[in-house]
This record gives C-alpha cells, sequence and structure tokens, in this order.
C-alpha cells in the first residue's frame, strides 16, 4: 500500500505539484524524493539531497531516525560510501574488471 501511494506523489509531482510526504520509514524514499528535511526536536536540522541526508550519520543520530540498511552495510564496508539504493552497493562491489554486473 506504501509504495501505491508514493507511486500516486510521483504522479502528482510529474504533473507539476508539490508533495511533502513525511514518514519515518526511510526506506521507502530512494526513487519517490529527491530532498530530505531531518527534523529533530522541532527544528530543521538538514534540508539537502536524499543521499546527503541519509548518508549524514552524525544528523540522523540526533534524532529517531537509523539509516537504511543498505547505507549501514556501504559504509561498514567503506565510510567514505555514499551508497543509497541496493543497486549502487552491487556497483561498489562488483570488480570493475569483471566488466560490470553478472
Amino acid at each position: 500500500g506504501s509504495r501505491r501511494i508514493l507511486d500516486v506523489t510521483r504522479e502528482l509531482h510529474r504533473a507539476g505539484k508539490t508533495v511533502i510526504v513525511v514518514t519515518h520509514h526511510l526506506n521507502l524514499m530512494p526513487g519517490y524524493a529527491e530532498r530530505a528535511v531531518v527534523m529533530g526536536e522541532g527544528r530543521v536540522l538538514m534540508d539537502s539531497s536524499l543521499r546527503e541526508a541519509y548518508n549524514a550519520m552524525p544528523v540522523l543520530a540526533a534524532t529517531d531516525l537509523a539509516p537504511i540498511q543498505i547505507v549501514r552495510l556501504a559504509r561498514a564496508m567503506d565510510p567514505r560510501s555514499r551508497v543509497l539504493t541496493a543497486d549502487e552497493w552491487v556497483e561498489l562491489v562488483t570488480p570493475s574488471d569483471r566488466g560490470g554486473r553478472q
């Protein structure tokens, strides 16, 4: 059901409408949102791209939000990683000399 609702918001956005989604379910947003506003204790802590917000560990730690699993996995492998999706993680771990994904 959540994905169907997000699909509707995507269509509204494509039609030129401004759509604001409020959620604690960060795993739903890649592919649907371009920007994130992270709030804590009634204040805006960050207003940035989804990628930047999802990889801002100190900012997320100051809230009740936890980084999504793929971000945690990628950061454990490489703290400089800014992976946002499973497809990006596959690219990160697939040796380039094998010609990409198999």
